[in-house]
């Protein structure tokens, strides 16, 4: 007796961000089995089978089952963090994390009628994701070890268009000095954070004349307050 099965995996955030829906097909013979495996991703997994007995057509199902995140010991990710990242800081990203996150790839909520671990979603219904609120995709929901890596990649990124900016207002302003790392690693925690701006007048410093008229770097809390504030909460977050 030859039984197909059709197993429908699916799933997307509370506002309906990051949607896939994948279908597998399996055929066994009588009793055997075919396993099917399914690593790094989850949702609502959908069963149903169908087979001709005695000529005549079986089915049976949907059957529902849910594949759900797990918690991940606060030591394992922060060795994962700093190994990620290699900076001024080099806990930087633990930071990064506690404050995106609280440290968590997966919380408790309810989805598809189904309370567990889902992905850590954002406020909005899910546009951003996981331990460092990557933009919503499967790997970054269900993957921990792709939302840290990348989340690195693109800090290192944002390091680099910090770096950028500060040329750019040096160049503007004879006599400024040259940031240090961890100066600029705040110009790039501005930039990664939800305050972030082209704008050279709302990044974490600005230049200022001082008694000397000179000119120096000072804290830009009247430029972007909410993006040192974020920045300065990061700096306080880290593990």
């Amino acid at each position: 007796m030859i039984i197909s099965w059709t197993n429908t995996l699916e799933y997307q955030t509370s506002g309906g961000r990051g949607a896939y829906s994948e279908a597998d097909a399996i055929t066994t013979i009588d009793k055997g089995v075919n396993a099917k495996s399914y690593g790094y991703v989850g949702g609502k997994l959908t069963a149903k089978v169908s087979a001709i007995i005695n000529g005549s057509p079986q089915s049976a199902g949907p059957n529902t089952a849910y594949l759900m995140g797990f918690a991940i010991p606060n030591a394992t990710i922060t060795s994962q963090l700093v190994s990620a990242y290699s900076g001024t800081t080099t806990h930087l990203l633990t930071g990064i994390a506690m404050k995106e996150s609280t440290y968590r790839q997966f919380a408790r909520r309810t989805l598809y009628g189904h309370t567990g671990l889902w992905p850590n979603e954002s406020y909005d219904g899910g546009s951003h994701i996981g331990l460092m609120q990557m933009p919503t995709t499967k790997a970054y929901a269900w993957d921990w070890i792709v939302n840290t890596q990348d989340a690195a990649t693109l800090f290192s990124a944002k390091v680099a268009s910090a770096q950028r900016k500060e040329n750019a207002i040096i160049t503007a302003h004879s006599g400024l000095r040259v940031l240090t790392g961890t100066e600029r690693e705040n110009m790039a925690l501005v930039l990664y954070g939800p305050y972030a701006s082209h704008n050279l007048s709302k990044q974490y410093y600005a230049p200022v004349k001082d008694a000397n008229g000179m000119w120096v770097w000072a804290v830009n809390t009247a430029g972007n307050p909410n993006g040192v504030t974020y920045a300065n909460d990061v700096r306080n977050k880290i593990q």
